[in-house]
């Protein structure tokens, strides 16, 4: 029985550490906040490895630089698997940015095409 509270205490902890330096956002730069860059304006490689960018890299931004990557527009469900991500994270992200008026969504079948706005 104490084995038993000790592990789930254990697995408890672990969980909100993870779930803690994930969600962990720095903002770097002047105090009154000019000339600092999101990271999708100044990350500009070739390949990236999407599912493992900074913890401090937001996810908008993340998905900001997966859209101009892949020219612009990618299905919601690549984004998903690109990020992996839950459905439900990537989901909300995208609202975030639809409300914005950062990107489009557009319904194409069972699926939505996720465009930036300014293509």
């Amino acid at each position: 029985m104490l084995y038993a509270l000790a592990l789930i205490t254990l697995v408890a902890g672990a969980a909100i550490i993870f779930k803690i330096r994930r969600n962990k956002v720095q903002v770097t730069g002047a105090p009154s906040g000019e000339g600092i860059e999101t990271a999708a304006e100044t990350l500009h490689e070739d390949a990236v490895d999407f599912a493992n960018l900074p913890d401090m890299m937001d996810l908008e931004d993340r998905i900001m630089v997966l859209l101009k990557e892949n020219g612009g527009s990618l299905y919601q469900s690549d984004i998903v698997k690109k990020l992996d991500l839950p459905k439900s994270t990537v989901s909300s992200a995208l609202n975030g940015l639809h409300t914005k008026n950062t990107i489009q969504k557009i319904k194409k079948g069972r699926e939505n095409l996720i465009r930036l706005a300014h293509h």
